[in-house]
């Protein structure tokens, strides 16, 4: 994936967000509403747990959130590793107009406008990668 044209804003639709997950049941719906403000803007993207088989009701509470976020998916990550979830979530949720992919930690709360600000950052500074400080949950 790349970065957008300088000379444009990044529409929401062109973001790909992936959360790799494994037994994250503590901490799944609470990062998830975070990642989904402001809401107008984060309902034009896709968001996609990519779960490595996790055992403890991980994926029911994601299917639970499917109803209040339709742009909120769930697929198997049978490589269980963050990475393989990332390459699979890339594979095989990616669509034509996903120019921008961002990875988010699900031990993480975001700040409103976290998905938005980064793609933002990735447009204005034309680079393909970008790294931020984050507050985990243990």
């Amino acid at each position: 994936m790349t970065t957008a044209p300088q000379n444009r804003k990044v529409d929401a639709s062109e973001v790909l967000v992936v959360l790799p997950a494994l037994n994250e049941n503590a901490h799944i719906e609470h990062c998830i509403r975070s990642i989904m403000q402001p809401a107008k803007w984060m309902a034009q993207s896709k968001v996609v747990v990519s779960d490595g088989g996790s055992q403890d009701g991980t994926a029911e509470i994601v299917k639970g959130l499917r109803t209040e976020f339709p742009n909120l998916w769930i697929i198997d990550n049978p490589g269980q590793f963050q990475s393989a979830g990332l390459n699979i979530a890339a594979q095989e949720a990616a669509e034509p107009q996903h120019r921008c992919m961002v990875r988010c930690d699900v031990h993480a709360h975001y700040p409103e406008g976290y998905v938005r600000d980064v793609v933002e950052m990735l447009r204005q500074i034309d680079v393909d990668s970008v790294a931020t400080v984050m507050y985990a949950f243990l």
